[in-house]
C-alpha cells in the first residue's frame, strides 16, 4: 500500500483472507484489520462505493452482534469504520467513548489507517490529538498504579 501498489496489496489481502466478510456470521470480530484494508484498497482503487458498501455492512454487523451487546458496545471498531466512511465527528463520539470505558485496546495502531484519506482527516482532527493524548495519561497512570503494586501483574497471569 506505502508503496503505492494498490492492485497487488489487494491480491494479497485477499490470498491471505479469502474474503474477509465471509466470518461476518461469526460472533468474533477479528476480521477488522482485512475488511478495513479491503475497504481502503476499494477505494484507492476508485471503487469507492463498494469500499464503503463494505464498510456500512461490517459497522451494521458489529452494531447488531451480540458480542456488541455483551461487551457494551465496540467503540475502538466504531472509530475506525466511521472514520474510513469520511464519518469523522461519529467515528471521534465512538473513540471518546471508547476512551471513557477505558477500552483502549490496541490504542497505538489509531493512526495505521493513515494512507486512507478519510481516516487521515479524522487523525488529523484537533480532538483525536486531545483523545490521544488521554489515552497515552491513562496508560501512564495504569503503569504508574501497576509499579506501585506489582502483584497486582502476577496474579492476572494466573
Amino acid at each position: 500500500i506505502a508503496a503505492g501498489r494498490h492492485a497487488e496489496a489487494r491480491s494479497r489481502l485477499e490470498a491471505a483472507y479469502p474474503g474477509p466478510l465471509n466470518s461476518l456470521d461469526s460472533l468474533y470480530y477479528e476480521p477488522l484489520q482485512p475488511t478495513i484494508l479491503l475497504a481502503a484498497l476499494m477505494k484507492l482503487e476508485g471503487e469507492a462505493k463498494g469500499g464503503e458498501a463494505l464498510l456500512r455492512a461490517y459497522l451494521d454487523h458489529i452494531r447488531n452482534s451480540p458480542l456488541n451487546r455483551r461487551e457494551g458496545g465496540l467503540p475502538r471498531i466504531e472509530f475506525t469504520t466511521l472514520a474510513m466512511l469520511g464519518e469523522t465527528e461519529a467515528a471521534l463520539d465512538a473513540l471518546e467513548r471508547a476512551v471513557d470505558q477505558g477500552r483502549l485496546y490496541q490504542w497505538w495502531s489509531l493512526r495505521d489507517g493513515g494512507f486512507d484519506p478519510d481516516y487521515a482527516a479524522a487523525i488529523a482532527d484537533p480532538r483525536f490529538e486531545a483523545l490521544e493524548a488521554r489515552i497515552l495519561q491513562k496508560i501512564e497512570a495504569q503503569r504508574e498504579a501497576l509499579e506501585l503494586q506489582p502483584q497486582l501483574a502476577e496474579s492476572d497471569l494466573r
